[in-house]
């Protein structure tokens, strides 16, 4: 498995244009219809850390690579039995590759009421937050709420799943997953990307976890997109 994250930044109209190159109609008519700058840029540049990783994971040039999204609106490639996962929030964007079904998830700290997690949680994990002390619940809220997240992502079903179905607890430094399907385990791994970040990988084991989320910098990235384009 390879996690890595870039910082957002604010691209060139000539980067734009070449990044737009590689990708398909239906993700240029997609990324046309947004309205903020910013969230162009963020798209943008999280197709460009995609690309370059799993260019590197299945060492093949950019113009053989093939990305599609399933009905959900789940990002895959048809090049091999590989998978992919993308989540942004405020300046990060994080991707994840692995040759089995992952997800990831990252999230800025921010003020909100947590009393939300009485209708988004689980009554165990409402239970588990609730009884924490008041200065603690806001990390502790979105340390769950990555967790579950990267879940969901995982499975790739997006809004199907409520939120409040099954539950992730956390006791120390473990995290697990309760209400799995028979047969099945599901395994987590947190990453300190930011302070001011909460950030989770899901998948089928842990064995696969890196020890460590490859940061990049933008013009190293772009860097490495642009050599793999031929």
């Amino acid at each position: 498995m390879v996690i890595s994250a870039v910082q957002q930044v604010k691209l060139q109209d000539d980067d734009v244009d070449l990044i737009c190159s590689q990708l398909n109609e239906e993700r240029n008519r997609k990324i046309q219809s947004f309205l903020r700058p910013e969230d162009v840029c963020c798209a943008l540049i999280g197709d460009v850390l995609s690309r370059v990783l799993l260019c590197i994971y299945l060492n093949t040039p950019m113009h053989l690579l093939s990305i599609k999204r399933t009905v959900n609106g789940k990002p895959y490639t048809t090049n091999a039995d590989c998978y992919f996962n993308i989540s942004h929030s405020g300046e990060w964007i994080v991707c994840g590759v692995y040759d089995k079904p992952l997800g990831i998830d990252v999230e800025q700290i921010r003020t909100i009421d947590v009393n939300i997690a009485k209708r988004y949680f689980s009554p165990t994990e409402a239970e588990s937050l609730f009884k924490r002390a008041q200065q603690e619940r806001l990390q502790y809220f979105f340390e769950l709420w990555t967790l579950k997240e990267s879940y969901i992502k995982m499975l790739g079903t997006g809004f199907n799943m409520p939120f409040n179905s099954f539950s992730v607890q956390v006791h120390s430094n473990k995290k697990e997953y309760i209400g799995t399907p028979k047969g099945k385990a599901f395994k987590f791994k947190q990453y300190p990307i930011d302070p001011a970040y909460k950030m989770a990988v899901c998948s089928v084991t842990d064995a696969c976890f890196p020890k460590h989320v490859n940061v990049y910098s933008w013009n190293d990235l772009f860097e490495s997109f642009r050599s793999l384009l031929y």
